[in-house]
């Protein structure tokens, strides 16, 4: 090889180095060892054209895959426990704008959410969070909810098969977030679970209003009250438009109390009385606006008027004392 060829790819993984001081993997695994995360998690770059690339902890070189590269990388991932995360980059040679961040039948720790927690609050790119079959418990689930209301980019969430006695999974729903499609397969979720989703997902005046767009909750434990919790929510909800069961204890009679709340229904007495109350607050606070605006410009008027006040009498008084001073001056000539 040529002194100059050399030099070339000296710099060349110099400023590949320098790339990835800085950029979402490196951070992240910074984070995971101010927190003793062990082992530190692995990475796989991929690219939106589903190109795939290799990362290393230990390396800052990115070397593009093929076929075989693929199967190799498939082997090492299930002859090893160490979490790998596949993190695909808008642009993916100078590792910019991180997209989507996956991780599939790893353990995530409390302290590798942490991590994440804090590196994605400088990555404001990233939109999709899947983490399915991570044994992600109830304390983890309050660790992605805070993030979701924190961060506010996520707007695509999957935690499938991460189930929790807890069922804590009412905190992802939360009005607060701008979470739109969530998915919850096979996490075991009873009718009492899915009571505390629903009344999340309830209708509120905004800017309280649920957000969800798509929610699937397939191969769970919903039975037939569950089903009645979720068609009294689909009575005033007006944001979800998928909902997915399949493979729960649904029988033809919650079936058909959730089919009866999509069809044209007549309001009740209490959403009569409801509706009419919003109505109410919302006259009664545009006539707060108008009354407070009303006071501002009286105000502003008030305070205009006494500037121009101020003004005649300093400019009268600077008159007077012109006017003195030359009364004096003459009197002075004439002696």
């Amino acid at each position: 090889m040529s002194e100059k060829k050399h030099r070339r790819q000296t710099i060349k993984e110099f400023n590949n180095l320098q790339i990835a001081d800085t950029n979402f993997v490196s951070e992240f695994l910074e984070f995971c060892r101010e927190a003793n995360v062990s082992p530190l998690p692995k990475f796989r770059v991929m690219s939106p054209d589903n190109k795939v690339s290799m990362q290393s902890i230990h390396s800052s070189r990115t070397i593009t895959s093929s076929s075989e590269r693929e199967n190799q990388f498939t082997k090492f991932e299930e002859k090893h426990a160490t979490p790998i995360f596949r993190v695909t980059y808008e642009n993916t040679k100078k590792s910019e704008n991180p997209q989507k961040l996956e991780c599939k039948g790893f353990e995530i720790t409390i302290c590798t959410l942490d991590a994440l927690n804090l590196t994605m609050k400088n990555y404001s790119t990233i939109t999709t969070l899947e983490l399915p079959n991570c044994q992600i418990n109830a304390y983890g689930i309050v660790q992605i909810s805070e993030m979701l209301t924190e961060i506010g980019c996520i707007k695509d969430l999957n935690l499938d098969r991460n189930p929790n006695i807890k069922e804590n999974y009412y905190l992802l729903c939360t009005p607060t977030n701008n979470l739109l499609y969530l998915s919850l397969r096979s996490c075991k979720i009873s009718d009492e679970g899915i009571q505390k989703i629903t009344k999340e997902l309830e209708y509120r005046d905004p800017p309280d209003n649920p957000k969800l767009i798509a929610l699937n909750l397939a191969n769970n434990n919903i039975s037939q009250s569950g089903a009645e919790y979720i068609a009294l929510m689909l009575r005033t909800n007006r944001s979800l438009r998928s909902l997915i069961l399949t493979g729960n204890r649904i029988c033809d009679g919650g079936a058909a109390s959730i089919i009866q709340e999509l069809v044209m229904h007549h309001l009740s007495h209490d959403e009569i009385i409801e509706l009419r109350r919003r109505k109410y607050a919302r006259i009664m606070l545009r006539k707060e606006k108008v009354k407070m605006l009303e006071e501002i410009s009286k105000q502003t008027e008030s305070s205009d008027s006494k500037g121009n006040l101020d003004e005649r009498n300093l400019s009268v008084t600077s008159t007077r004392k012109v006017t003195r001073f030359q009364r004096v001056k003459r009197k002075s000539i004439c002696k």
